[in-house]
């Protein structure tokens, strides 16, 4: 194992330095699709209290012309006839991220942060063109990537739309001294110096280049001990769902596991099993400092509920409550460094849920 350890010490002198936090980065949720669509809402909205009046409109109908090849010749009217529409439902019961409606235009926006476009994009195309076929229609991914989509989609790339809205704030009659210390001119900030901590890439750097070429083969070895780490998990995870076949709570369980990459907030490994609500899951995340987190979800739980849910999951552990998707409740988060630790404490979870499932 010399060599490995060797390996590990290198590569630690490498470490790139952390970036500045944010509001959104404390929280843990600064990836987070939902919470950044509710923001860009609030901002893309002339008439909300943030005092920029069309400034993230404006920003956004110059991106539609100034995207190669532009999606627009113009830039439209930076102006709504309603508030923006947060997760429109279509007749299917397919979610919309954000839908704008100017007096002669309809955006409807997917918001794509790391995850992949695998929505229902012609259910959503039905739906704008059935409710709104007298107005100039544009589909839209917002994305840190490139992403080849079919027409009518088109992509604006995440650096584009950050960087017109900072020339743009800059520029304007909004920044000034006397509006330095504005709240909303604050979070503003925030907001966008997280959006760029999602998008920029890690800068080239020779030394760790070098330094990957010249182990590349020790370093492929330790990903894999890493993956044998993971199923170790899972294996200890799938023993605890399929040890409560026998519990008279739960006749039978198949569980299912999914992995995810959270980008810089690690790697999270998501149970489900049948027998709770299809968006109920726990997640073990295992963060890049080593600790480990547990957190899970509660689906298809309505506001009239959220109280009684709180309940019965909020404790000591898991003190922090939110609701994302508007009928998923969300609590967080137990950290440790010990995975026997994080075992026992999914272990506790699970039963928890089993109850809840049981009584529900």
């Amino acid at each position: 194992m010399d060599k490995y350890n060797n390996i590990v010490s290198k590569a630690k002198d490498l470490t790139l330095p952390p970036r500045e936090k944010t509001i959104f980065s404390i929280g843990g949720r600064g990836h987070y699709e939902n919470p950044i669509s509710d923001i860009l809402a609030f901002f893309l909205d002339p008439r909300e209290e943030h005092n920029l009046k069309d400034l993230f409109l404006t920003a956004l109908s110059e991106c539609l012309v100034e995207t190669e090849p532009p999606i627009m010749t113009e830039p439209l009217e930076p102006t709504l006839v309603g508030q923006p529409n947060r997760e429109a439902v279509t007749d299917k019961g397919n979610r919309i991220d954000l839908i704008l409606e100017g007096t002669d235009w309809i955006i409807a926006i997917e918001n794509k942060i790391f995850s992949e476009v695998n929505n229902p994009l012609k259910d959503y195309e039905h739906y704008i063109k059935k409710n709104f076929s007298k107005k100039t229609i544009l589909f839209l991914i917002l994305s840190p990537y490139h992403i080849k989509l079919s027409k009518p989609w088109r992509l604006i790339l995440y650096t584009k739309l950050v960087n017109k809205l900072k020339l743009k704030w800059k520029n304007s009659i909004y920044f000034t001294d006397e509006n330095k210390w504005n709240k909303w001119h604050v979070f503003l900030l925030d907001f966008l110096l997280n959006l760029e901590h999602q998008i920029q890439d890690i800068p080239v750097n020779e030394k760790r280049i070098e330094f990957i070429v010249s182990n590349y083969k020790e370093i492929n070895e330790i990903i894999s001990m890493r993956d044998e780490y993971i199923q170790y998990i899972k294996g200890k995870c799938f023993d605890i769902l399929i040890s409560n076949r026998n519990n008279n709570l739960v006749a039978n369980i198949k569980p299912v596991m999914k992995q995810h990459s959270w980008n810089r907030d690690g790697i999270a490994l998501r149970f489900y099993t049948d027998t709770w609500n299809k968006d109920s899951n726990i997640v073990i995340l295992l963060r890049p400092n080593g600790i480990i987190r547990i957190q899970f979800y509660i689906g298809n739980i309505h506001e009239a509920d959220t109280v009684e849910t709180d309940a019965f999951f909020k404790n000591e552990k898991f003190k922090s409550a939110w609701t994302e998707s508007k009928t998923t409740r969300c609590y967080g988060f137990h950290d440790t460094e010990l995975i026997e630790n994080a075992i026992q404490q999914f272990t506790e979870t699970v039963n928890d849920f089993n109850r809840f499932y049981a009584i529900a």
